[in-house]
């Protein structure tokens, strides 16, 4: 990024590159992989990957591509599906049938590790809120002021949970 460079100048190149990268992979999912090309297996290595030729703009901030919740869903998903083809196609091309299922499970391995990742995160989250209404609440009470009743607990550890 160039100095005079503002930060929608900088936010359209980076889309144009986020976008470009997908293309190109997509592009790969559905035609093979050229000999020795490099493959952004990550989303951190697709930050830094500039493209086949080296080309294209690289980002630091992982909430361009982050899943569900980044900049960038619909692209996000896009570079997963591709991801996701060129592995099933890379598996095909060795070993077959056999590969086709191999390639199958780890993907869905490493999804389901993606997910179990996220779902702590989301957790963590919603408890960390579920403890701050609980002071916000005592301070109101401190204060005299009026509390709503509680809404249900949305995790089994809230500490707004219903006591027996």
């Amino acid at each position: 990024m160039s100095r005079s460079e503002s930060p929608e100048e900088k936010q359209r190149r980076v889309l144009e590159a986020f976008r470009a990268k997908v293309e190109i992979l997509e592009r790969w999912a559905a035609e093979g992989v050229p000999e020795s090309s490099e493959i952004p297996k990550t989303h951190a290595a697709l930050r830094r990957w500039g493209g086949p030729d080296g080309s294209l703009a690289q980002w630091s901030d992982p909430l361009i591509d982050r899943p569900n919740v980044g900049k960038y869903p619909d692209l996000t998903e896009r570079y997963q599906e591709a991801l996701r083809n060129i592995e099933l196609r890379l598996r095909k091309s060795k070993r077959g049938r056999l590969g086709d299922l191999e390639g199958e499970l780890a993907v869905l391995r490493r999804e389901n590790d993606a997910l179990r990742a996220q779902n702590a995160s989301l957790i963590g989250l919603l408890d960390q809120r579920e403890r701050r209404i609980v002071m916000l609440e005592d301070l109101a009470r401190a204060h005299k002021l009026p509390v709503p009743p509680p809404v249900t607990a949305t995790s089994p550890r809230s500490p707004r949970r219903a006591k027996h």
